[in-house]
């Protein structure tokens, strides 16, 4: 029987016993209580007791008036009335009496013996006293009277019997009640000890079944709770509420010795991550946890040890490209060196032409105003329009060369904005790496961060290169087709000079149109010469972002150089320096692509 039933059942049976006490009580109450039947037959009895006595039952009132009359016949009309008045409240009381559920033997005795005599005395003043008092008869009323003083000494005799047997029925209704009384005392104090009898069973059920096992659970319980779990519980016998207890506390026990070895084995998994993250901090990533995990956490040491040989490839291809980045910005830094000291070339050249022409505009100034001393001078004249020739072509080849470079300029920004946008998806795939180690990569986060604002520094400042390179391309592109235009100017020139001979007198009204002619080009020289400082200030900015970008490769390779990683397999030579004059085409992102290095297992990259 379970705990629960038994408090049931147990709690049924008090209820009957209380129950059944308050049956008793009720009907004990029931029966002495104000109203209840003992009261009512005593009262009853007290009731008839004070009617037998005057008025009504007792006829010592008639009897009384009787006397008086005997005494006052004067009056007798006044007496008379009374005493009929008396003998209808006699018959009225009588009846009620003989009607009621008076005591039988109360009731019997007043019928034959007081009720007997009371109807004599009725019938004697009826039949005799009253007509003879109406009459004046003296006599008979005295002979009456003394027959009614008879009846009456009999009459009370029987009252003073019939009060005594009333009064020992009151008192035989008071021992009853007593009685009564008396009983449901002594059966509501066994119920009650009865009662007690149960509790104190019932305390020693709960004592014995179920306080002391609940006890010893508790204190298995308590040793539990701080860590002991090597308690011995006993095995649970039948099925209640205990035995369910104590089945839950062994489960509890099993569960906390299960929970201590999986904590064991956490523990050592935490320390042998931590040591293998603090190594990775410490830039490190050529450690390995080779002590094997409990099945659980063997994916976890795996993991850990892919992501670590992972990243050192990675930084492997980072120390590569950072190398040929390096190299790339070796031989811009050369070439934009070796361009401006053409461009320097450029301007004294160009400088001199301007010069040059400048000077034939005065001399043939001088021609116009001088006609007389051309002949003269024609000699010197057509050797220094043939001198300036060869200074144009000079020009004009130097220009040419300013645009072979510059478009070899344009191919070398290509090669190293592409070389930007690769490292830049390393730098992105790397983060994205970093990220997905979560802490334990947000040291090599904030270095593949470095290395993308790297690759983006280099890319834009390969771009701000092309597009200077490109305008100045341009501007050399100008600046050679007004050098050959007046190339083309001077061999015309040394055409004319060569006929001067022939029309000398021609020389006065050509020279005005000539000198205005060389003019505009030596304004076009000059302004070739303006333009060809700005080509030579341009490339010094380009020869100063190329060795920016070589101290920006050269720091890179610091930073990567701080990590130590497992051996891998050999860096991918840095590609030639020549390049198509085609830039390469840049990837578009598209999400769920793939991005892996030049040459680089795709299997150790994962998508983003």
């Amino acid at each position: 029987m379970t705990v629960k039933q038994g408090v049931k059942y147990g709690g049924v049976a008090m209820a009957c016993i209380v129950l059944l006490a308050f049956v008793i009580a009720a009907y004990g109450v029931n029966r002495i209580r104000l109203g209840g039947p003992l009261h009512h037959e005593n009262q009853q009895v007290s009731d008839f007791v004070s009617d037998i006595l005057p008025p009504s039952e007792y006829v010592l009132e008639p009897y009384l008036e009787a006397t008086l009359l005997l005494n006052d016949p004067a009056t007798a009309s006044v007496h008379i009335d009374r005493l009929a008045r008396l003998e209808k409240d006699y018959l009225a009381e009588e009846k009620h009496w003989t009607d009621s559920d008076l005591d039988a033997e109360l009731k019997a005795q007043m019928v034959n013996q007081s009720a007997a005599s009371a109807h004599e005395f009725w019938r004697e003043v009826d039949g005799k006293f009253a007509p003879a008092a109406r009459a004046g008869d003296h006599d008979g009323m005295l002979a009456s009277y003394a027959r009614l003083s008879t009846i009456y000494t009999t009459h009370r005799t029987q009252i003073d019997s019939l009060v005594a047997l009333a009064q020992k029925k009151q008192h035989d209704i008071s021992d009853t009640s007593a009685t009564i009384i008396a009983i449901v005392a002594s059966v509501l104090g066994l119920m009650a000890l009865a009662i007690l009898g149960i509790i104190g069973f019932a305390i020693n059920v709960l004592q014995r079944f179920v306080i002391s096992p609940i006890d010893v659970i508790a204190g298995h319980l308590g040793r539990m709770t701080q860590g002991d779990f090597t308690v011995t519980i006993a095995e649970p016998q039948g099925e209640n509420e205990i035995t369910a207890i104590q089945s839950a506390a062994i489960a509890f026990r099993d569960a906390g010795i299960t929970k201590l070895a999986r904590d064991e084995q956490q523990n050592f998994v935490v320390k042998e991550l931590a040591d293998g993250l603090n190594a990775l901090a410490q830039g490190d990533l050529s450690r390995q946890l080779q002590r094997p995990f409990a099945p659980s956490y063997e994916d976890l040491r795996r993991t850990f040890n892919e992501t670590v040989v992972r990243l050192s490839e990675l930084l492997v291809d980072v120390s590569a490209s950072a190398e040929r980045v390096a190299t790339g910005a070796k031989e811009i830094r050369q070439a934009s060196d070796d361009l401006a000291k053409r461009n320097e070339n450029q301007a004294s050249k160009v400088e001199s032409a301007s010069n040059a022409v400048t000077q034939i505009a005065t001399m043939v100034t001088q021609t116009a105003d001088n006609a007389a001393s051309v002949q003269r001078s024609i000699a010197g004249t057509h050797g220094e329009a043939s001198d300036g020739g060869k200074v144009v072509r000079q020009a004009t080849e130097a220009m040419a060369a300013i645009e072979r470079s510059a478009q070899e300029i344009s191919q070398i920004i290509g090669v190293i904005d592409g070389i930007a946008f690769q490292t830049n998806l390393l730098a992105l795939n790397a983060g994205v790496e970093a990220a997905r180690a979560g802490d334990a990569g947000r040291g090599f986060a904030v270095v593949a961060n470095e290395v993308r604002g790297l690759a983006l520094r280099s890319a834009e400042a390969a771009t701000d290169i092309k597009k200077l390179i490109t305008k100045s391309s341009e501007q050399v592109g100008s600046g050679v087709s007004l050098v050959a235009e007046t190339g083309q100017l001077l061999e015309q020139i040394v055409t004319s000079v060569g006929e001067i001979s022939t029309r000398v007198t021609e020389i006065a009204a050509s020279t005005q149109q000539q000198a205005s002619r060389l003019n505009e080009v030596s304004a076009g020289m000059k302004e070739m010469d303006r333009m060809t400082q700005q080509n030579a200030a341009m490339v010094e900015q380009s020869a100063a972002a190329a060795h920016s970008l070589d101290s920006e490769s050269t720091e890179l390779g610091t930073m990567v150089g701080q990590f130590r990683v497992r051996p891998a397999r050999p860096a991918t030579p840095a590609k030639p320096r020549t390049q198509p004059a085609t830039p390469p085409q840049r990837p578009k992102l598209v999400a769920n692509a793939t991005f892996a290095p030049a040459g680089a297992d795709t299997g150790g990259w994962d998508e983003f």
